[in-house]
C-alpha cells in the first residue's frame, strides 16, 4: 500500500485522516499497488491530475465508507456511499488464493475506478 500512502502524502491528508479517525469509525478500501498501477495504465490522464490538490483528496476519499465494513458485509454486488458524496458500486470476488477482492465502479456511470 506505498503508492497509497504516498498520495495520502501528496495531498496532505495526514491531518484530515487523523481527525477523521476521532469523528469515526471508517472503512478504508484501500487499493493495491498493482490496482493503483492498473488503473493509471488504464487510464493515463489521471496522472496529471494527480497534482491537483482537490481531485487527490476526492480520489482518496472515495476509498472511504462511513463505520465499519468488513469485506463479508457487502454481498457480490453493493452500492455503498463514499466518504466524498459518490454512489460507488462494489462487487467482490474470490480469487485463486481465496483472497476476498473489492472493485469499485462509480454506480452513476458502470466506469471502472480502481481495484482495490
Amino acid at each position: 500500500f506505498t503508492e497509497l500512502v504516498k498520495l495520502i502524502d501528496m495531498a496532505g491528508l495526514q491531518s484530515t485522516l487523523s481527525t477523521l479517525g476521532a469523528s469515526g469509525p471508517f472503512t478504508l478500501l484501500a487499493p493495491t499497488n498493482d490496482g493503483i498501477a492498473n488503473l493509471l495504465k488504464r487510464k493515463p490522464w489521471i496522472e496529471s491530475k494527480l497534482s491537483d490538490a482537490d481531485y487527490l483528496e476526492d480520489f482518496l476519499l472515495y476509498h472511504v465508507l462511513n463505520g465499519i465494513v468488513k469485506g463479508v458485509d457487502f454481498e457480490e454486488t453493493t452500492n455503498v456511499t463514499a466518504l466524498n458524496g459518490k454512489l460507488i458500486n462494489v462487487k467482490t470476488t474470490v480469487n485463486n488464493n481465496y483472497e476476498l477482492v473489492v472493485r469499485l465502479q462509480d454506480a452513476t456511470t458502470s466506469e471502472d475506478t480502481t481495484l482495490a
